[in-house]
């Protein structure tokens, strides 16, 4: 059953990065069973390369990647001042590096492989992207999400 936002979704794009390929098919099939297009990169280094290609709404990034890492790829983006928003799904809850990645000027982070959030987070990313002011009860669900995968990832630090 094809969702009702499927025509209006195709025309977004999501970048999905980690050097996880079964992470990549299963972000991939679920961005692409809600009707968004999806991109794959496994590595900061080959996004930064489609992003130069590409018309990209949205990033979904690991941190932890070889060649080079997330924090790396979103200072890059932002040199560039590119705006995308990029949001970090990552196993590793440090606080330092999520410290970093919101002083580089990441968007979200989701906690991986709990992808539960993951509408609610990247919509609101999207809706950033395109300038669209949400209502104030979407901000306030946005921000409670945030908050709470936020706290999850600093018990994880104690």
């Amino acid at each position: 059953m094809k969702n009702k936002n499927d025509e209006h979704n195709l025309s977004i794009t999501i970048l999905l990065v980690d050097d996880e390929k079964s992470i990549l098919s299963l972000l991939s099939k679920i961005l692409n069973k809600d009707g968004y297009k999806s991109i794959q990169a496994e590595n900061g280094i080959e996004a930064l390369i489609i992003l130069e290609k590409e018309q990209i709404n949205c990033i979904l990034s690991d941190i932890k990647m070889p060649k080079m890492d997330g924090l790396t790829m979103l200072k890059k983006i932002r040199e560039k001042n590119n705006p995308v928003p990029v949001i970090f799904f990552t196993s590793f809850g440090e606080q330092t590096l999520m410290m970093k990645a919101l002083e580089y000027g990441a968007y979200d982070f989701i906690d991986k492989p709990d992808f539960k959030n993951l509408e609610a987070v990247l919509t609101a990313g999207i809706k950033n992207n395109f300038g669209i002011i949400s209502s104030p009860k979407e901000k306030e669900a946005s921000s409670k999400i945030f908050i709470s995968e936020y706290r999850k990832m600093l018990k994880k630090l104690n």
